[in-house]
């Protein structure tokens, strides 16, 4: 019985890494080095990703809604007057809106008196506790105008005291092809007059692409890790890669 136990180890071991293998994402490639397994496998991550962004061009080629959008991408500097922005929704399932801060700071995006519009003009108030937001994401904070963080600002002495804040983030509207416009005020709060603050709204969630861009990224170099050990990984990248290239995005010549 003892000299079955070395077979039987060998046997486990074995179907543990077939296992693991076959629960690998396909973009990893694995080959006789970390370097050439990194790169082979950046590069097919790389496939993915353009086979992904051509589907979705196929996807707004062929739907009418999405075609004719216009995403918003707006810089506006703290100390700034409010500013309206329209965003045309019409037949769009979802919308995104969102705000970042260009600089350093805690400069944060405030949309004051958010709206959607419908097709006979009636108007729906936009506020993060209930329909139509049903998500947030990014890393960053969101908070309703209740909260004491909102800065009530004011246009042709008319203050605009609804509204929500976003920092490093964005709110998810469920819309089901049932407005025609989002509107808002929006305002850059909270910092010096030399930060900006980006505001967006898109039909397609920003942070999503990214997380799952990073996500893979992540992945990849546990893999790599796991296949070659930690020590090797150490060294290699010490000794080969000592401005940390690899730990950086990057696009082969081909693709350059």
């Amino acid at each position: 019985m003892p000299k079955q136990l070395p077979a039987l180890l060998v046997m486990c071991l074995l179907f543990a890494s077939i296992a693991a293998s076959a629960a690998d994402p396909s973009f990893y490639v694995r080959r006789s080095t970390w370097e050439e397994t990194m790169r082979a496998s950046r590069e097919a991550l790389m496939q993915q990703e353009a086979q992904r962004k051509a589907a979705l061009e196929a996807r707004v080629a062929a739907d009418p809604a999405l075609g004719r959008f216009a995403p918003l991408e707006e810089a506006v500097n703290f100390g700034d007057e409010p500013r309206l922005v329209r965003v045309r929704v019409a037949g769009l399932k979802e919308l995104y809106v969102g705000a970042v801060s260009l600089g350093g700071k805690r400069t944060v995006g405030q949309y004051c008196e958010p709206r959607l519009i419908d097709a006979n003009g009636k108007a729906t108030r936009v506020a993060l506790s209930k329909p139509p937001v049903v998500a947030t994401h990014g890393p960053g904070t969101f908070l309703p105008s209740s909260h004491r963080s909102w800065q009530t600002v004011s246009v042709d002495g008319q203050e605009l005291q609804r509204g929500f804040v976003v920092d490093r983030g964005e709110v998810a509207l469920q819309l089901d092809g049932k407005y025609e416009w989002f509107e808002a005020w929006i305002a850059a709060i909270k910092g010096p007059k030399t930060e900006q603050v980006r505001f967006t709204a898109d039909y397609r969630s920003r942070y999503r692409l990214a997380n799952r861009g990073n996500a893979d990224r992540s992945r990849l170099w546990e893999l790599v890790q796991r296949d070659f050990g930690t020590a090797e990984l150490k060294q290699g990248r010490a000794v080969e890669d000592p401005h940390e290239i690899w730990q950086r995005d990057w696009r082969p010549i081909w693709r350059r």
